[in-house]
């Protein structure tokens, strides 16, 4: 039985990556797009060349091999907070040139807006079945980060255990200099 939600690559897609293999180049992926579906589910097809109804693009933060199988690439982005009121039924990857990649529907996921009571980012992942993974690489923008709240967490907590090490080693020492100074008061005494 077929899967309802899938990946495909593109005719263009294939079409860079062959080019960029026999240019002995790899295909840069630089943003990650999402679309409402023009308001419905549909199939995507390898013929496509844009998102039925793009609502967002941004950059794609991380691309890489899956644990899983060396021929499964995921890439990943992620919708800042302060984006959203529509509903996400397919998503896009686009070269440095804006060439839609790879194309892929998915179950209705609603992405929210401040003015709906709830903010949140949203993080999404494409997972992209390629015969030669080696072709595909990703380009970082220099002057785009996007930290994820759960990153930020992490980093607090890990940064929230280092002043905690530091307290307890500068505790020690206070408590070493205080016998030093002891000692000596008792001596000249």
């Amino acid at each position: 039985m077929a899967s309802t939600y899938f990946t495909v690559v593109t005719d263009s897609g294939t079409r860079k990556m062959l080019e960029a293999l026999d240019r002995g180049e790899k295909l840069s992926i630089t943003e990650f797009a999402v679309g409402d579906g023009g308001g419905r589910y549909y199939t995507p097809a390898m013929g496509a060349t844009e998102l039925k109804n793009e609502v967002w693009r941004g950059p794609a933060n991380a691309c890489y091999i899956s644990g899983e199988s060396e021929n499964l690439l995921i890439i990943e982005s992620v919708i800042p907070s302060d984006i959203g009121g529509f509903t996400i039924r397919e998503m896009g990857v686009f070269d440095k040139d804006g060439t839609l990649v790879a194309i892929c529907n998915t179950p209705d996921t609603q992405k929210v807006k401040v003015a709906d009571g709830v903010v949140h980012e949203l993080d999404l992942s494409m997972e992209l079945a390629l015969a030669n993974t080696d072709s595909v690489e990703l380009i970082v923008d220099p002057t785009v980060v996007m930290a994820t709240k759960k990153d930020i967490e992490r980093l607090q907590l890990e940064m929230k255990a280092q002043i905690e090490a530091v307290n307890v080693t500068t505790q020690e020492k206070i408590q070493e200099m205080l016998n030093i100074v002891r000692n000596i008061e008792k001596n000249m005494d």
